[in-house]
């Protein structure tokens, strides 16, 4: 046990230089941005001067190798946490949550990406040179390995075709299928290889797996995609949550929202849009589920353009439910009818989220928006009602804080004739 130990810190010594080394090369070629795409293929360099929030997203095969820092990532229920001494191997599409821990402006968390060619692994694993531990059962396709002082090595020498472009499209081929190598010779590279291998349960997994990311916006039935992977049901499901520690059903749903928040944040969709594109046909599922990954439901005027989109999708024209008329005076045969309002489902119809799609709702459909009670406030400055640059209400009550009570009308009170018709004129004129 004490000579285990002996022989990793020195491992871990002798792997100190490289490591050096190789974060001031990612600090060199990633400049004051946080993210950048090299030359070359497959290749991208990181770098965070802060913690972050956990955040959602989808891991390709590849390595991810950390220079300086920590970072977090959840798979399921599965914690990988690595740094400067390990890195992560993905064998999969995975959709995960990453989050950097260490991190500041003095020793930003620098980072470097190499994503995996599959073709590249079977030319390698079709060679019998190269000898492999046997997979671990139950192991998912994401793993954190030891960044050994070769491996540390091999990646600093990749980098520094960056300096020398004429010739990365001769060299970094070599060099990436040395890092491959180093990965295939360690333990976690078992996964890798069982994935790749053909006929391999794994790689018929992987083939599902593949279909399903293609396919997300489906309806999906998990005997279409057993035959699509030449398995059993039970089979399937198994080697499905073992690799990806979650059910087909989840991963599906993982990909949806992710897919929905990326084109309500890129393409500038609203929530509801973004939902039916994704495959959703209930609003307030995508609602539920959304709220419960992101930790903030799309309440309050999302609930209004579901139905909006749904009743446009199926051609109907829209309805609003109005209140029934209110007795004002007893004297008077006089009447005033409420605003149209609806019924958000018991989530504050002010929250934050809700504001950004309320003025989206109000730059393209303002009428549909006044009809909800959505307006412009008034800037008293720039005396502007526009609603690109003035604040705007998300809210449905005539009451709520977040505006003020909308003035008395001018216009004579609405008066209801003997034949059950609603007109303008005042009840003395008749």
């Amino acid at each position: 046990m004490k000579n285990h130990i002996k022989e990793a810190s020195l491992s871990v010594d002798r792997a100190r230089p490289a490591r050096s080394e190789l974060a001031c090369r990612i600090a060199a070629h990633v400049g004051s941005t946080e993210n950048r795409t090299t030359d070359i293929p497959g290749v991208t360099l990181h770098k965070r001067t802060a913690p972050t929030a956990p955040c959602s997203a989808t891991y390709e095969p590849g390595v991810t190798v950390i220079a300086q820092g920590r970072k977090r990532v959840d798979l399921g229920q599965t914690t990988f946490t690595y740094g400067e001494s390990r890195y992560l191997l993905t064998s999969l599409d995975l959709p995960v949550v990453s989050q950097i821990t260490e991190a500041s402006e003095e020793t930003p968390c620098l980072a470097m990406s190499l994503k995996l060619e599959m073709p590249v692994v079977r030319e390698l694993l079709s060679r019998e040179e190269i000898h492999m531990a046997e997979v671990p059962p139950g192991s998912p396709a994401m793993a954190t390995g030891e960044a050994t002082p070769e491996f540390l090595s091999a990646c600093c020498r990749l980098l520094d075709l960056l300096d020398t472009p004429r010739d990365i499209p001769f060299l970094s081929g070599l060099i990436q299928r040395e890092i491959v190598y180093r990965i295939l010779c360690g333990p976690e590279g078992a996964r890798l290889r069982a994935i790749a291998t053909l006929g391999d349960q794994s790689h018929r997994t992987a083939k599902a797996i593949a279909w399903l990311r293609a396919n997300y916006a489906k309806p999906l039935r998990v005997e279409d995609l057993a035959q699509v992977a030449g398995m059993g049901l039970s089979t399937l499901h198994n080697h499905f949550r073992a690799l990806t520690a979650m059910s087909p059903i989840q991963y599906q749903k993982q990909l949806r929202l992710q897919a929905a928040r990326g084109r309500m944040l890129v393409d500038d969709l609203d929530a509801a849009s973004a939902a039916f594109e994704v495959g959703y046909e209930s609003a307030s599922q995508f609602n539920r589920e959304y709220s419960r990954l992101f930790g903030h439901p799309l309440c309050g005027i999302f609930g209004y353009c579901a139905r909006w989109a749904l009743r446009r999708r199926k051609r109907s024209p829209i309805r609003v439910q109005t209140d029934p008329p209110e007795r004002t005076d007893r004297d008077a045969p006089r009447y005033r009818v409420r605003q149209p309002r609806f019924q958000p489902g018991g989530a504050a119809s002010s929250c934050a989220v809700s504001r950004e799609l309320a003025r989206n709702l109000l730059i393209r459909r303002p009428r549909e928006a006044e009809r909800v009670g959505i307006r412009p406030r008034l800037d008293l400055k720039t005396a502007s009602a526009d609603p690109q640059s003035a604040p705007f209400c998300a809210s449905a009550s005539t009451d709520s804080p977040l505006r003020p009570a909308p003035e008395r009308s001018s216009a004579p009170p609405v008066a209801r004739t003997p034949s059950g018709c609603w007109n303008l004129a005042p009840a003395a004129s008749r």
